[in-house]
């Protein structure tokens, strides 16, 4: 299934991820150590194999994000009944290969998204940021995300604050 197959070649393609798109997904991992270690993690297989048993037991779509035909990245997102509210969706992941980075692809990716939540229905769109990425969070304010609370500790070790986005 694809959610953005634009017409506009400058823009990304999104597709559902598959087992196929494994080798694809572990390179965009490995381009993204420098986010990983923020966490802890480091970007390997078990890892990868890891996240996406754990964003398929969130009930989370992991989708490919494809940008002049070659793997840019990824996403990972629960589109509706976040905390139990139809209309709530979360956004557990969203990666970009280094050589896509501060290119926009992410802006682009996260307008594709709204949209379609908007258009399932979904009003609200929560996210999390680690406090030690100043980068990651400047970047979720631009997409006018807002902090929602006070940083909590996770039970995986770090720090997060708790972002929410209303798509109204």
């Amino acid at each position: 299934m694809l959610l953005a197959a634009p017409s506009d070649p400058d823009l990304p393609v999104l597709r559902l991820a598959g087992p196929e798109d494994f080798a694809a997904l572990l390179e965009v991992y490995r381009q993204n150590a420098d986010f990983l270690a923020l966490a802890g993690l480091t970007a390997d297989e078990a890892l990868l194999r890891e996240d996406l048993a754990h964003f398929a037991a969130l009930g989370a779509e992991t989708w490919v994000i494809e940008k002049d035909a070659q793997t840019a990245g990824l996403a990972a997102w629960i589109p509706a009944g976040y905390e139990g509210r139809p209309e709530q969706a979360y956004l557990e992941l969203m990666m970009i290969g280094r050589p896509w980075r501060s290119q926009g692809l992410g802006s682009q990716v996260m307008l594709a998204l709204q949209a379609r939540l908007r258009e399932n229905g979904c009003r609200v769109l929560f996210a999390h940021v680690q406090v030690n990425n100043p980068r990651g969070q400047a970047f979720w304010l631009r997409c006018g995300f807002r902090v929602e609370g006070e940083a909590q500790a996770q039970p995986d070790g770090t720090v997060t604050v708790r972002l929410r986005l209303d798509l109204d």
